[in-house]
């Protein structure tokens, strides 16, 4: 619960015949304000003066009023809880995880929790080495927490919650290894349709409930391409392509059906000659020599030498 809801809470808690407040309430959105529908007499500035998180400066309590023509629009003013969903990737817009992409797994009044790779310093060699010029951190790379890890080289031993999933390592919650963080509405934008495949597989590792994957925006895809299922092994045909799923035509088999990003794999076959478009292997091009699993032996097509690529990115064209 965040300072307005308490703020609120509290008032409604003690609001009686003296003073001449109807109603009292806050908006999501809107971060810092309280309103009241109220008679601002010398009674309810002393009561606001008593209550948590009412902000006072040398003159008393800081308020405002709101115009007329704005009531209406306050009051139908949709709650963000209805906008954004559950079990839906969120990217951060504001502090030091800006940019990043999230699961949001609870809304609240004041905001939500999400799962985010984790960026933690655990060691102080994250500084720029000069002295001379200010010292700035360095983002860590992200990464899952792991617990044996922290023991072992680190000495660190996080809090055990009852749960074996969930830990807690300097106040900070995790969960599956992903970090639970608390962000108001404004923190947060419900526009991802893709997300990096590093963040892809670790997210997949986790194997969250209820998760539907964006398309990793390393993966290259077409219509017409053919694809294998990797929990049925199955074969087919892509002809859509969708946010959170391929939809593959298997030909008479089963008809069309939709695949999860986490689900498919691009059909690759012994002798078929590829061009990497992605990656680490960028521009590499060569004919396949096996396959094993999720990684190709690619021979390289003007080079005596051969390479290895694995195939955690489809990127490529067959």
């Amino acid at each position: 619960m965040g300072l307005e809801e308490e703020a609120v809470f509290s008032l409604l808690q003690r609001v009686d015949e003296k003073y001449r407040i109807r109603s009292v309430f806050a908006r999501g959105l809107i971060r810092g304000w309280v309103y009241l529908e109220a008679h601002m007499d010398t009674n309810v500035v002393q009561l606001l003066g008593h209550t948590p998180g009412i902000i006072l400066n040398h003159q008393g309590v800081v308020w405002q009023g709101v115009d007329i023509s704005d009531w209406t629009k306050l009051l139908k003013m949709t709650t963000p809880s209805e906008i954004v969903e559950l079990k839906r990737w969120v990217r951060v817009c504001k502090g030091m995880y800006k940019g990043d992409i999230g699961f949001l797994i609870s809304t609240e009044s004041w905001g939500v929790e999400v799962l985010l790779i984790p960026c933690l310093q655990l060691d102080n060699v994250a500084l720029a080495p000069s002295s001379k010029r200010k010292r700035t951190k360095i983002r860590p790379q992200p990464a899952l927490l792991d617990k044996i890890l922290l023991e072992r080289f680190y000495d660190i031993k996080p809090a055990e919650e009852e749960q074996g999933d969930y830990l807690t390592l300097c106040r900070l919650k995790f969960k599956y290894g992903l970090l639970q963080k608390s962000l108001d509405f404004l923190s947060i934008k419900s526009d991802v349709l893709t997300m990096p495949s590093h963040n892809f597989r670790l997210f997949q590792f986790c194997s969250l409930d209820g998760c539907k994957f964006v398309q990793p925006q390393e993966w290259i895809f077409e219509e017409g391409e053919k694809v294998v299922v990797c929990s049925s092994g199955q074969k087919g045909h892509v002809v859509a392509i969708a946010t959170d799923y391929l939809e593959v035509d298997f030909r008479g088999e089963n008809g069309a059906s939709r695949c999860p990003w986490n689900d498919v794999q691009k059909a690759i076959e012994v002798g078929d000659f590829i061009v990497v478009t992605s990656g680490l292997h960028q521009m590499q091009t060569g004919f396949i020599d096996w396959v094993m699993d999720d990684q190709v032996h690619l021979v390289e097509k003007q080079v005596e030498s051969s390479g290895m690529v694995h195939d955690d990115s489809p990127a490529f064209k067959v």
